[in-house]
C-alpha cells in the first residue's frame, strides 16, 4: 500500500479475506442532531456475503460501546484512480476491513467522510439500499484527520477535471468546472440538523 500521509503504519491481517476490499453496494447520508453535531454523516452498505466476521462485528456493536479502531488512507497496488480506507478494529472483535473507492464515482463520498470525520457502516447484500432497510444494525466509526486533506484536495480536483476533460471540455473549462462542482457539493455537505430546543 502507498501511504497518503506522513505517519505510516502497517496493519496485521488475521485472515486472507481481510486483504481484499469489501464490496460497497450502497451509500447514503444521515443527519441527526445528537450525533456528529448534526452534520451529514455518510453511511456505507457493505456486501458482507464473504465477511461473516464483519456481520458479527456490526451485530456485537449494537450491544456494546464503540471499540477501538485504527484507520489508514492508502492506495492499493495497481489501483489507478482509487483510494482505500483501511479500518483495523481492535475491540470488541479484531477485524480488518478495506473499503476502496473510485475517486471519480465516489469522490464526494470520500470528501464527506473527511469533512464529517465519522461514518456509519451497515452490512448488506448487492442491491441493498438504506431506504428499504433503515433499521438494519449499523456502527459508526470515527475517522480522525490524518493529514490527508491537502493531498486529497489536489487528487480530487485532478481526477474530476480529467473526467470532465474526457467528456469534451477544454483543459481550462474542465479545471474550472471541477472547482465549481466540488464547491457546490461541499456547500450542500455543510447541511446540519439542528436540535429541537422546545
Amino acid at each position: 500500500m502507498r501511504r497518503l500521509f506522513q505517519r505510516y503504519e502497517k496493519f496485521a491481517i488475521f485472515h486472507e479475506r481481510e486483504g481484499r476490499p469489501v464490496p460497497i453496494v450502497g451509500d447514503a447520508a444521515i443527519a441527526a442532531a445528537a450525533i456528529g453535531d448534526g452534520r451529514l454523516i455518510p453511511l456505507i452498505i457493505l456486501d458482507t456475503t464473504d465477511r461473516p466476521d464483519l456481520d458479527e462485528l456490526i451485530r456485537v456493536h449494537e450491544y456494546l460501546p464503540p471499540g477501538d479502531v485504527d484507520i489508514q488512507w492508502a492506495v492499493l497496488p495497481g489501483a489507478v484512480g482509487k483510494i482505500a480506507l483501511v479500518l483495523s478494529f481492535k475491540r470488541p472483535i479484531r477485524v480488518v476491513a478495506i473499503l476502496e473507492f473510485d475517486i471519480v464515482k465516489e469522490g464526494f463520498l470520500i470528501d464527506q467522510i473527511l469533512r464529517a470525520r465519522i461514518l456509519y457502516l451497515q452490512s448488506g447484500r448487492p442491491g441493498g439500499r438504506f431506504v428499504t432497510n433503515q433499521n438494519a444494525p449499523k456502527i459508526f466509526v470515527e475517522v480522525p484527520d490524518t493529514g490527508i486533506r491537502g493531498q486529497w484536495d489536489k487528487l480530487f480536483h485532478k481526477y474530476v477535471a480529467a473526467h470532465l476533460k474526457a467528456q469534451g471540455l477544454s483543459r481550462h473549462q474542465a479545471r474550472s468546472a471541477a472547482r465549481q462542482t466540488i464547491r457546490e457539493f461541499r456547500d450542500f455537505g455543510q447541511f446540519r440538523m439542528m436540535a429541537n430546543k422546545d
